[in-house]
């Protein structure tokens, strides 16, 4: 059941997220200028958790460069979970054998977690992980997830120990 599970939410965030890591003709993905994080952004660590990804401009918003990519995201300085609301952290391969990184939450994560994914599915709004001040994904999310489990899909792009060392 527990594979069923991982399977079903991989699947779902293989979905919702993009093809590639560059996403520059949607609407909530947004550039810079000249695609470079500023160095007062360069200087902010963000704590590993998810974020919502906000529109260039926002308030506060902190641009972080999306790994392995040339893109820019703008995060809320505030995350909706960090490690401490993670119960557990898996890594396993997909259908199509791509790394993914699956997080169950505790139980204030799981409402959370339901809470941020409802309002951003709203408007198709993104949610982005960091892992080590290092933003390695930003998916779409398309409803509202209420089981407190949630993956990230990392593509070919990661060694079986570079993501071994984001799960510590």
């Amino acid at each position: 059941m527990k594979y069923i599970l991982v399977f079903l939410i991989n699947l779902m965030v293989i979905l919702t997220a993009s093809g590639d890591n560059d996403q520059s003709s949607d609407v909530n993905f947004q550039h810079q200028e000249n695609n470079e994080v500023s160095s007062a952004d360069q200087d902010t660590i963000l704590p590993t958790g998810w974020y919502f990804v906000l529109e260039e401009g926002a308030p506060n918003a902190i641009a972080k460069q999306l790994d392995k990519s040339t893109a820019i995201l703008f995060l809320h300085p505030v995350p909706i979970l960090t490690v401490s609301n993670f119960e557990s952290v898996t890594i396993s391969e997909n259908a199509t054998k791509d790394k993914t990184i699956a997080m169950q939450f505790d139980e204030i994560g799981t409402l959370k977690w339901a809470a941020a994914t409802e309002k951003a599915s709203r408007n198709r709004g993104r949610i982005a992980f960091i892992a080590d001040n290092v933003l390695l994904d930003a998916p779409f999310v398309n409803a509202r997830i209420p089981n407190g489990v949630s993956a990230v899909s990392c593509g070919g792009y990661y060694s079986e120990n570079e993501l071994e060392q984001f799960k510590k």
